[in-house]
């Protein structure tokens, strides 16, 4: 039996994303607004756009909820979103 481990700001799912401008997972510019997607099964499903980046990862992070995805970075980026 595998034991889980806490995450840490150090685990890669849990690091801010560097090679994006939104800051956060599954969030990218196009079009002069935010667009929000998922990988499941190995392919990209677009969520919808919205105008901030943190509308557009809400929006990912609702989309997960409702599809029974656990995503590992949310804990993170909620509590980076509430301190500011």
């Amino acid at each position: 039996m595998q034991t889980s481990k806490p995450l840490s700001i150090q685990d890669p799912a849990t690091r801010p994303v560097r090679r994006n401008t939104s800051g956060f997972p599954g969030v990218h510019k196009a079009e002069n607004k935010w667009k929000a997607y998922l990988k499941i099964n190995g392919k990209r499903v677009h969520l919808g756009r919205a105008l901030t980046p943190l509308e557009a990862y809400r929006l990912r992070v609702r989309a997960a909820q409702d599809r029974g995805i656990t995503l590992p970075e949310k804990d993170y980026f909620i509590r980076r979103i509430q301190a500011g």
